[in-house]
């Protein structure tokens, strides 16, 4: 979540949905969720009023990067009424943009990054895990 109506995804995961002949009001955003099998009284969901993905994304070159999508959501998240949700911590951002905004080196290489998700535990092995997973990874130079 990047605030109260933006929720941040992968574009492979909403470019999935569309292949198999759903599309983005088919989406159910459930927050405060840890455990799919065992949700909790926390979870709250959310319908999905749009979603964009990244125009330069190319589901059958995935090197190219550019894998990412948002969704806004039919209604605003609350955060003060849950203490399970809470946004994304984004990186600030100084008020000098890069010179090059068209090529920026952001992250920089060697930079921590944390992903979190359900997807697939290894490659070839097509079962999501039942657990939100979380890896910590490393950013690499562009070139």
């Amino acid at each position: 979540m990047i605030d109260e109506r933006y929720i941040l995804t992968a574009a492979h995961c909403i470019d999935d949905l569309l292949k198999f002949g759903y599309n983005f009001h088919d989406i159910e955003v459930r927050l405060g969720l840890n455990v799919l099998s065992n949700p909790g009284s926390h979870v709250e969901s959310y319908s999905v009023q749009d979603a964009k993905v990244h125009p330069n994304y190319d589901a059958d070159d995935a090197t190219k990067g550019y894998d990412i999508a948002i969704l806004t959501l039919s209604r605003a998240i609350d955060f003060n009424r849950n203490t399970f949700i809470s946004k994304v911590c984004l990186p600030f951002l100084n008020s000098t943009p890069p010179a090059d905004l068209a090529d920026p080196e952001y992250p920089l290489p060697n930079t921590n990054l944390v992903a979190i998700g359900w997807g697939y535990r290894s490659e070839g092995n097509h079962i999501i895990s039942d657990t939100l997973q979380q890896v910590t990874l490393q950013a690499v130079d562009k070139d």
